[in-house]
Order: structure tokens, then sequence, then C-alpha cells
């Protein structure tokens, strides 16, 4: 909606940017939307209570060495990608006015609240590691798949016959957690 005055005393206000992600198939440019909470202020505020981690490459290198140690069956890797991950998680009710986007469009100033997390914001970096990190941990516990995580991609090392339907079972998972279309099948391989 257009923004007006009192918008200035009630939110704490945050500018959007495009910041350029490459080329479409189709050969056209893309963009990715980038709130700027650092120059809101809003980041400095966040005082994050955990340390990001992030699966390593060395990691799955062990997983695979383990698994072909084990067996002489033909081995796989699948690799899974959420769709808009941060987008998936609420930002909480009480939090809200610390979500308000502006934005100009055609020369007028525009206001829009976010209700899920943003791209820009280190809370969103920290909600989404902690979501993802429990698909994770939930994976190799409940579906004993050796899943590897880096931010919202997902790899997992299996027997060639097993290894689409461990994948199978993955994307099961994230869809009931977090929506049908949180996975696209052209993202599954």
């Amino acid at each position: 909606r257009p923004m007006d005055d009192e918008d200035e005393e009630q939110f704490v206000l945050t500018t959007r940017f495009c910041d350029e992600q490459g080329m479409h198939a189709e050969g056209n440019q893309k963009f990715r939307a980038v709130d700027d909470f650092t120059r809101s202020g809003v980041n400095a505020q966040t005082a994050p209570t955990e340390k990001l981690h992030c699966d390593t490459l060395d990691g799955l290198n062990e997983i695979l060495r383990r698994l072909a140690t084990g067996t002489k069956v033909p081995l796989s890797l699948f690799k899974t990608d959420i769709d808009s991950a941060f987008r998936r998680l609420p930002i909480r009710s009480e939090h809200r006015r610390y979500g308000h986007i502006v934005f100009k469009y055609k020369g007028d100033t525009y206001i829009s609240l976010h209700f899920r997390q943003p791209f820009g914001s280190v809370a969103s970096v920290h909600g989404w590691d902690r979501a993802g990190n429990l698909l994770c941990a939930i994976a190799r516990k409940m579906l004993q798949i050796p899943l590897s995580r880096y931010v919202d991609d997902y790899y997992a090392p299996d027997r060639a016959e097993s290894a689409k339907i461990a994948m199978d079972c993955f994307v099961r998972l994230v869809r009931a957690c977090l929506g049908h279309d949180a996975i696209a099948e052209v993202k599954c391989g």
C-alpha cells in the first residue's frame, strides 16, 4: 500500500534493493529482492544465541568412504534444494513491526509487511539454520538417511538401488513440514 506519515512512527522501516542473480533459462535477467536490515538497524539489534552450522564436503566424503567400504554395490548421491527456505518460516506477531519494507514504484513510496522471514535479515539466517538442522536430524534419526546439509541444500549418498527411495522419503518429510511446494520436482536428483 502507499506509505503514509504515521508508518515511520509505528514501524521500523527497511529499504529493498535488487541483486542480480544471473540469467533465466529464457535469457532474461534474474534478480533477487534483498531487504537491507543492516541499514535500518534491525540486524544490529539481533543477538544470535548459537553458531551457524553446515556440514562440510569432508564430512560428506567420509560418509561416502564408509558406505563404499561397507558395501560392494554401486553408490549414488541425491541432492534436494528447499525453495524459498527463509520465506517458509513465520515472523512472530510481536516482531512484525520490524518486518516492514519500503520501496519506490513509479516515483511513489510503498510499504509492505513480511509475515515470513525475509532475505537480508540475520534473524532469518539463524531461524532457517534451526529449521534446516531439525529437518536434517529427523531424516538422520527417524529415516536413517546419512544426510548432509549446506544451508537449504541437502545431499545424501546411498546404494544406487535405494537412493531414489531415500530421496523420496526426505522430500515427503520436507513437504509435510514446510508445504507441498517446498521442493520442486526439478530440484530433486
